[in-house]
């Protein structure tokens, strides 16, 4: 799942996808960080209950996520 944090100089999903090239193919794009992680937990599920997400990118991608999976449900 492509996403882009918030944050100006981000790189768009579009642009990650083009500049990766024909591996991204398949990737959906997400237009928030909120998004991304809702859409990449539903896709690990449908492996097991404990299948793992993995985050990776930037600093500031990686501490969005962590807001988002600190914040009380």
């Amino acid at each position: 799942v492509l996403t882009r944090p918030r944050l100006p100089r981000a790189m768009a999903p579009d642009e990650i996808a083009r500049r990766v090239g024909s591996s991204a193919r398949r990737a959906h794009h997400e237009p928030s960080v909120y998004r991304a992680l809702a859409r990449a937990r539903r896709r690990a599920r449908t492996h097991g209950p404990d299948t793992p997400v993995v985050v990776a990118g930037s600093l500031f991608l990686v501490g969005e996520v962590k807001g988002l999976l600190e914040r009380p449900r």
